[in-house]
């Protein structure tokens, strides 16, 4: 995690613009603190891998048993609710 931070700094230390991050992996609530500082200065942020089911599942989609983090769902209500139409998240997903 020390390493993904500071590629992460590098990053976004003095971006060109447009500039637009893409955060997948398993589970939000390890990216939380990302997730909200690349908000605060990405113009778009893409959520993808398992994190996005959570996301998903926040804006009322049954998932089936596919992995949801149901303990983070109202973090990422109020993440969406922040960030509008900075986040964007898949539009087709095959649930299992």
């Amino acid at each position: 995690m020390e390493q993904e931070l500071e590629y992460l700094g590098r990053a976004t230390s003095n971006p060109e613009r447009p500039y637009i991050a893409i955060l997948g992996g398993a589970k939000i609530s390890d990216k939380i603190s990302v997730v909200e500082n690349l908000l605060a200065q990405c113009d778009k942020l893409i959520i993808g891998g398992g994190m996005a089911n959570t996301f998903l599942a926040a804006k009322g989609y049954n998932m089936q048993a596919s992995l949801v983090e149901t303990a983070s769902v109202e973090t990422a209500k109020t993440i969406m609710a922040k960030a509008g139409a900075k986040l964007l998240l898949p539009i087709d997903a095959v649930i299992a």
